[in-house]
């Protein structure tokens, strides 16, 4: 249930990020400019993703997901206060430690229901629909405010799945002194 929700919030961060970044960028930079900070920005996704299952072999799921949603806090935060280049590299590097974020919660989510795997796998799947609702959203609070304010939504969207990776952070912290307790 908690992955859903997540996912919903992941997705909602990612649409609305990748969805404003031309129009973010078209303050800084001329519009080839910005394609070619796009670009970047899918290439570093690509690249993200190539990192983080990597250290998925080493570090658990919840540490990657939590340590990607704190930076990428950060990162927003950086963007929202520099309507300038700084801003335009915060939040194209955004794009780096999203990569991590659906196959984490994905993996977090499916992990407990062995026999309904595919049941939750399909529900967090759906939560993808975030994307939509939390994007139109943030066009509206862009109309209102800012395209640059706009980004203290996908701040917030972000603060939700590191709550949700704290959570499963300190849930195996629990399973692991239970099973020493019990050995």
């Amino acid at each position: 249930r908690y992955s859903i929700i997540a996912q919903f919030f992941y997705m909602g961060a990612q649409v609305g990020i990748w969805n404003y970044f031309a129009q973010h960028s078209s303050n800084n930079v001329d519009l080839l400019s910005s394609k070619a900070y796009l670009i970047n920005a899918l290439l570093l996704f690509t690249i993200g993703r190539f990192v983080s299952s990597i250290l998925s072999k080493y570090i658990p799921i919840e540490k990657i997901l939590f340590f990607s949603a704190f930076v990428n806090i950060i990162l927003c935060g950086i963007a929202i206060s520099f309507d300038n280049q700084i801003g335009l590299n915060a939040l194209m590097s955004t794009s780096f430690f999203m990569a991590a974020m659906f196959p984490g919660i994905f993996v977090l989510g499916v992990r407990d229901f062995k026999e309904n795997s595919k049941l939750a796998g399909g529900l967090i799947v759906m939560g993808m629909i975030g994307g939509v609702f939390l994007a139109v959203l943030m066009n509206q609070f862009s109309e209102i405010y800012s395209i640059q304010y706009s980004f203290g939504l996908p701040m917030f969207y972000f603060a939700v799945i590191l709550i949700y990776a704290w959570y499963f952070i300190k849930k195996n912290n629990a399973d692991l002194q239970e099973a020493s307790v019990k050995s």
